[in-house]
């Protein structure tokens, strides 16, 4: 304030910076180690986008340096607590509630947001789509637009694998595990498998879905 003298204010402030490096090194922990971490070469330029996008990456933003990685490089991803999805790159320990908020709220700070929208609240796995939602806010929250849906990166990660295993055993239709895993609705739940690039065929009246395995 004000009314403070310059030598306790910036005592104060000297404080508060200190506090705040601190509480972000230690909820992003993860993010820190693998700027650190001793990487070169195509795994130090997806170590690189990861931190930029502060632990989310989508996977075809690394399409030229996935091409060139060595089996250890896959390992030393591995060793960071890196996962490779079918559609993004991620670190899952940033996806708990507590990391995912504080780097989503770093994100609007940055970009100077008039108004820093609330995070997802802790235990969704999926929210309605919002268009006053910035995507890549949710983004580094953890979640990708997918259909109606903002889904979060691991859930669509595990989604895809029951859909391709599903897939391989003809036309399927959707039940109560899809739904309790996206945590959505039925008509939600069409708009995600249209997105994702399921065909819709309709038999004696039931709604199947089948996808190209290729």
């Amino acid at each position: 304030g004000d009314l403070l003298k310059q030598p306790v204010a910036q005592k104060i402030e000297k404080r508060l910076k200190e506090w705040l490096e601190n509480h972000i090194g230690f909820v992003l922990k993860p993010l820190f180690k693998i700027r650190n971490a001793p990487l070169i070469g195509a795994v130090r330029g997806i170590s690189f986008q990861l931190v930029q996008g502060l632990g989310v990456l989508p996977k075809n933003a690394a399409g030229r340096q996935l091409k060139v990685l060595a089996k250890e490089d896959y390992s030393a991803l591995r060793r960071l607590g890196v996962k490779i999805g079918r559609q993004d790159i991620y670190m899952p320990a940033l996806l708990k509630p507590k990391a995912a908020g504080l780097a989503a709220l770093l994100w609007a700070v940055f970009q100077e947001l008039g108004e820093v929208p609330s995070p997802p609240p802790p235990g969704r796995v999926s929210l309605p789509m919002d268009a006053a939602l910035p995507l890549d806010f949710c983004r580094v929250a953890g979640f990708r637009q997918t259909g109606p849906l903002f889904l979060r990166v691991d859930i669509l990660e595990r989604l895809l694998g029951l859909i391709r295993r599903r897939a391989s055993e003809g036309p399927f239709a959707v039940d109560a595990e899809l739904l309790n895993l996206a945590g959505c609705t039925s008509v939600e739940m069409e708009g995600v498998f249209i997105a994702l690039g399921c065909n819709v065929d309709v038999r004696n009246g039931e709604t199947l879905y089948n996808k190209s395995l290729r």
